[in-house]
């Protein structure tokens, strides 16, 4: 094996790694995690607050992508459509897939079309998703699609403790913690 080459290698991962993990901490700085249990005096868990904070969280991890891609003026038009592209349609964390109280329950064949239909709407917002991301790809310099490609990698893909997530930024980070 080529002994300056695997050093070389060895030197861009621990630097790429450090640089993940001094993001990873000021990330965790500027916003920090709701009290946990014990501290909540009384009161019952705040939606608006944990809201808040995932969007912080969402904010900060943007930002650090952002950064680490050093991104160009003329790249700024690709990077807001693919950030627009990962953030959920308005209210859908709101809803519940529960039924109304009162209502008759589902038969077999009505929850079947309803999981169907909730499975095209996945779909075509990954299809959406995947579109905007080959877009925003595209208009990276081979520099910035490497550092793009190692950030996606070490666990970037998902929101269910993967890393960007589904639907976006700002659910639970590459630390699958938040």
């Amino acid at each position: 094996m080529n002994k300056p080459l695997t050093l070389l290698s060895a030197a861009v991962a621990l630097s790429l790694g450090l640089s993940c993990a001094t993001a990873s901490y000021a990330q965790d700085q500027a916003a920090p995690p709701p009290p946990g249990p014990g501290a909540h005096d009384g009161h019952h868990w705040d939606p608006a607050a944990m809201k808040a904070h995932m969007e912080a969280r969402r904010q900060a991890h943007e930002q650090m992508l952002h950064d680490a891609l050093g991104l160009r003026g003329d790249q700024e038009g690709a990077w807001q459509a693919f950030i627009a592209s990962m953030r959920p349609p308005e209210g859908e964390g709101d809803r519940h897939h529960m039924r109304p109280d009162g209502a008759a329950p589902l038969t077999t064949p009505e929850r079947l079309d309803k999981m169907a239909q909730r499975m095209s709407e996945h779909q075509a917002r990954f299809q959406h998703h995947a579109d905007a991301v080959k877009t925003f790809y595209a208009a990276l310099d081979a520099r910035q699609q490497k550092t793009f490609d190692a950030l996606m990698a070490r666990g970037g893909g998902g929101r269910d403790g993967h890393g960007f997530g589904r639907h976006g930024f700002g659910g639970h980070g590459p630390e699958g913690q938040g």
